[in-house]
């Protein structure tokens, strides 16, 4: 009984893995990395301005695309591991650490968003505090 258990709760996490993994890929390749070179349409050459909208299109994108979905993953487990405990009281706790660890990881990833987020922003602008600092979503411009 045991066994099928682990089998199934196994399987159903790498479907979800290989769900998540291939709409990851193919969101990645249809925006692009890279903002600039060669192939790209009216921006042939690369500046400092691109090297920074290309580290917040890779924080963005680990952030939103793979740190977000993983917390919502561990949630649902560790909420599994509490419904299916049963008497245990050990499953309960390991169930409610899952929870909380997920939790206290996503809120070090977004302040360190904010963070860094808001260096670039600044460091682009070069003349201190940017327009829209406290927008998420505001464009990155550089002067």
């Amino acid at each position: 009984m045991n066994f099928y258990r682990f089998l199934l709760i196994s399987i159903s996490f790498f479907l979800l893995f290989l769900f998540l993994s291939f709409g990851i890929f193919n969101v990645a390749q249809a925006q692009g990395l890279v903002p600039c070179g060669p192939g790209v349409a009216g921006n042939e050459t690369c500046d400092f301005c691109d090297l920074l909208k290309l580290v917040e299109s890779i924080i963005d994108f680990t952030l939103y695309k793979i740190a977000i979905p993983l917390v919502v993953v561990f949630v649902i487990y560790g909420g599994f591991m509490i419904m299916t405990a049963g008497s245990s009281s050990e499953r309960v706790s390991q169930g409610k650490k899952i929870i909380q660890a997920a939790v206290i990881g996503i809120l070090i990833a977004l302040l360190a968003w904010l963070l860094i987020d808001t260096i670039l922003k600044v460091v682009a602008t070069g003349d201190g505090m940017p327009n829209q600092w406290w927008n998420p979503r505001a464009e990155l411009n550089c002067n």
